[in-house]
């Protein structure tokens, strides 16, 4: 019987399922893709709040327990979602983020089990009625710095969560958090770009 496929999900509070915290264990969306995926693949849920990729955002998921943890996790694939804690004022700089970033995709490639990466771009964010996002998160900058960083620096084949929650305020439990459908949509969308690297191998 073959092995089933490790799926190592990385980021920030996104992925640890911050928006639906007191059922995360099965409503955070790597749980929903566990569901998706079935027994042939094996999902681990590396989200860990707070984290960016950038050094200056003051946690670094690239300096965590948490990311070394996921090395030895020996994923056979990577999804990696981080960009929204760095989308602050006091925080952003593209080729600060762009190192980050590439020296976590550096690690993942040097490990044994030679995983495919698959880049998220980060969702939308949405101010409250005071024009106020919340955990100092910049909305204008995620707009007009963060997202085409990323669209320049990700492959095309990335998962856009950016256009997904486009107009889906309803979809956040605070503008930042994906609540319960939230989490599906980005299971729906990891799980069917799995299926097609599956199909391409």
């Amino acid at each position: 019987m073959d092995k089933p496929v490790r799926i190592a999900c990385i980021g920030d509070s996104i992925v640890y399922g911050y928006g639906v915290e007191e059922h995360r264990d099965t409503e955070a969306w790597p749980s929903v893709l566990q569901k998706m995926l079935g027994s042939a693949f094996q999902v681990r849920n590396f989200g860990l709040c707070g984290t960016g990729a950038i050094a200056e955002n003051g946690l670094p998921y690239w300096k965590t327990l948490r990311y070394r943890q996921s090395l030895l996790y020996q994923p056979e694939i990577v999804l990696i979602l981080l960009g929204t804690n760095d989308a602050r004022t006091d925080v952003w700089n593209e080729a600060a983020y762009q190192s980050g970033i590439q020296k976590m995709s550096s690690d993942y490639t040097a490990l044994s089990s030679h995983p495919k990466i698959i880049y998220m771009l980060s969702p939308e964010v949405y101010p409250d009625a005071y024009g106020n996002v919340g955990f100092g998160i910049s909305s204008e900058l995620l707009d007009h710095e963060v997202h085409p960083a990323q669209k320049r620096l990700f492959p095309e084949d990335s998962i856009d969560l950016y256009s997904l929650f486009m107009d889906h305020r309803e979809s956040f439990v605070d503008g930042v958090h994906p609540d319960r459908e939230g989490n599906r949509m980005i299971a729906n969308a990891a799980a069917a770009r799995i299926r097609l690297l599956q199909k391409q191998e």
